[in-house]
């Protein structure tokens, strides 16, 4: 399921919270095979200029790309991720 416009995620089931972060050159869909084999509460985000984020108008910076991480955080919350 997609959801947001501007904030792209990805939703799979239910239970303990985990985020996974694509690499450089990755999106939030090529981490979909990942989320569908935890079987947990998972999202998929798209950092800032990759993916469903791709646009000219937005910093591509590491800074902006951990403010779009720190959305998704709102308690107890495993992050995986790659690269970058």
């Amino acid at each position: 399921m997609f959801l947001g416009m501007r904030n792209f995620v990805i939703l799979c089931s239910m239970s303990i919270k985990t985020i996974l972060i694509h690499g450089a050159l990755g999106s939030a869909k090529q981490m979909q095979p990942l989320a569908d084999m935890l079987g947990a509460d998972v999202i998929c985000i798209d950092l800032p200029g990759h993916g469903k984020l791709a646009d000219d108008s937005v910093s591509y910076s590491i800074a902006a790309m951990g403010e779009e991480v720190l959305k998704h955080l709102d308690g107890p919350t495993k992050v995986i991720g790659y690269s970058m």
